[in-house]
């Protein structure tokens, strides 16, 4: 379920958000591939922690 708006819902099929996650190069939780993250040059983010706070 994605929300557009305050009060609009849209329901996505599963193999609509599968092929979506597909093409983002995700993994079925929306989670970046390995090669997605290194295509990227974004593996060194696994390694920051949380963000200071103020």
């Amino acid at each position: 379920m994605i929300r557009l708006a305050e009060r609009h819902l849209a329901w996505l099929d599963a193999d609509v958000l599968n092929e979506y996650y597909d093409l983002r190069g995700w993994d079925r939780l929306g989670v970046p591939t390995v090669a997605t993250v290194k295509r990227l040059s974004i593996d060194q983010l696994s390694t920051v922690g949380p963000v200071p706070e103020g």
